[in-house]
């Protein structure tokens, strides 16, 4: 049982995957991890693009769901929209809602990050946002600059309900890591750049966007989106065969 190897592996001339194979001959089986390269063909990884080998998927963990940002006005952008929890932000307990800022309102602070000479500052006074100057609105901000736990934060301590950092680059919206700022007491949520402008598209009319825990994808036997997809190079064979949860799961532990 094996998580190691390259992407792009072919199996005919990797030292990895013949060692796998004699293995293989003396009825040892390998399973191994298919790789972490993403939806790509021919990315998922070698000694698992062995003929001989059982090459494993990554799924989500059973309990884990997609949350779902609903818009609910203007009509036009009316629906539901993906928005991957910041799982470092407080947890959204009971449904919000509120009219969507982008920035602070007026064009300006769009990414959400400090204004001192360290963009990663946490420190209140040099926060972008003025205490109240949120209140009762759910706040939008490009990413880039600063760390995504800082803009949170930092709309945080603008009395904003939720923080959601759109992309502006495609791609899909993740889970990103904590850098500075906390404690967190409103959840945070990152988007699409095209879910992103379209939200944009709609603040002249006004965009009403609720979160509701009960809205969400069940994603038990769900790809993870780090899981490599296949087929194997050179042999084009069907890899990775089978999934397993492999995501939020500690070996340590």
């Amino acid at each position: 049982n094996m998580s190691l190897g390259s992407p792009y592996g072919d199996p005919r001339w990797d030292d990895l995957s013949q060692a796998v194979e004699n293995a293989s001959a003396l009825g040892v089986l390998t399973v191994a991890s298919a790789g972490n390269s993403s939806d790509k063909p021919y990315a998922t990884g070698s000694p698992a693009a062995a003929p001989s080998a059982l090459s494993v998927a990554q799924t989500s963990v059973p309990s884990e769901v997609q949350p779902l940002m609903e818009v609910t006005a203007p009509e036009d952008i009316a629906g539901l929209y993906a928005a991957v929890f910041q799982s470092w932000s407080a947890p959204l307990t009971e449904p919000l809602e509120g009219p969507l800022q982008y920035g602070d309102g007026a064009g300006g602070k769009l990414n959400g990050c400090s204004l001192g000479a360290d963009p990663n500052s946490v420190d209140p006074a040099n926060a972008p946002y003025p205490p109240g100057s949120l209140t009762g609105k759910i706040v939008l901000v490009d990413r880039g600059v600063c760390n995504f736990s800082v803009k949170i934060y930092n709309v945080q301590q603008g009395g904003g309900l939720a923080g959601i950092i759109g992309l502006v680059a495609p791609g899909d919206p993740f889970n990103g890591s904590l850098g500075n700022g906390g404690p967190f007491t409103i959840p945070g949520y990152m988007i699409s750049q095209a879910d992103s402008n379209a939200l944009k598209s709609g603040l002249d009319e006004g965009v009403m966007v609720r979160f509701d825990p009960a809205d969400g994808i069940p994603l038990v036997q769900h790809m993870v989106g780090s899981s490599s997809r296949g087929p194997s190079a050179g042999l084009n064979q069907a890899k990775p065969e089978i999934g397993a949860p492999g995501a939020s799961i500690s070996a340590v532990y």
